[in-house]
């Protein structure tokens, strides 16, 4: 599969959570398969996406940070050509509905800049 050798390619995985607790988790988990980076928040993760270009993959964020939360990273990850070459996997505990509005928001500007490939993309609609 196109996901499993992404992520057999390269092994260091950044993990973005405010909550140390969480990130020491997650990072237990994988640290047996992954070379963990760790980042307490969106700002430090984009210096750390910026200096290992290239080597990441994948980045497990956290959607709600103070500052600059997850959805933050993702828009500033597509304005610097990075979105397309890193998986992000967004974790939350929230269920707001002002974030599922956001969540909302979010894919359907992905859906609408990212053409679609019929055979990849069989059961995935355009959204207006």
């Amino acid at each position: 599969m196109l996901w499993e050798s992404f992520l057999y390619q390269k092994n260091i995985v950044l993990i973005v959570d405010d909550c140390e607790t969480n990130r020491a988790m997650r990072a237990e988990i994988l640290k047996d398969d992954y070379e963990i980076i760790e980042a307490s928040g969106g700002e430090r993760a984009l210096e750390i996406l910026q200096k290992e270009a290239g080597s990441i993959s994948p980045v497990l964020s956290d959607v709600v940070m103070p500052e600059t939360d997850g959805y933050d990273v993702l828009i500033q990850m597509n304005s610097l050509g990075m979105i397309e070459d890193v998986p992000v996997i967004m974790i939350s505990a929230e269920s707001s509905r002002d974030l599922s509005q956001r969540h909302t928001t979010w894919v359907q500007r992905i859906m609408s800049a990212v053409p679609l490939n019929p055979p990849l993309f069989s059961g995935v609609s355009r959204i207006p």
